[in-house]
């Protein structure tokens, strides 16, 4: 029984992790992250994600960040490279440099930069 248990965890996947920095909440530095990620409070540095990474109404967020992914609602400065698709929600105020092979923004949201169309 020992055997096959071990063989069928090695087998499976890493699970993947979702991360959430709630409001009020404040972080400097890299965060890193397999799974979803949602910011709700303040975050400068760099983040990084293999999923989806939402900056929530109210956020404000001064980065780097790299995903497959975003959806972008709160305040936004910096550089913002996701692979698939990028969506400004009405709320959002960003001033970034985009690159993504789709993007949109609601009517609302306030943008300053660039964007990168790249290929999916």
């Amino acid at each position: 029984m020992k055997k096959g248990r071990a063989a069928a965890d090695s087998n499976m996947a890493p699970a993947l992790s979702e991360v959430f920095l709630g409001e009020g909440a404040e972080l400097s530095g890299s965060l890193s992250a397999r799974g979803q990620v949602r910011i709700e409070g303040i975050l400068s540095g760099r983040l990084e994600s293999d999923s989806l990474v939402v900056l929530a109404q109210g956020s404000r967020v001064d980065a780097e960040i790299q995903a497959r992914k975003a959806v972008l609602a709160g305040r936004f400065s910096g550089k913002l490279d996701a692979k698939e698709e990028v969506r400004l929600a009405p709320s959002a105020q960003v001033e970034a440099e985009i690159g993504t092979a789709s993007f949109s923004m609601a009517a609302g949201a306030v943008f300053k930069g660039r964007v990168i169309r790249t290929l999916p």
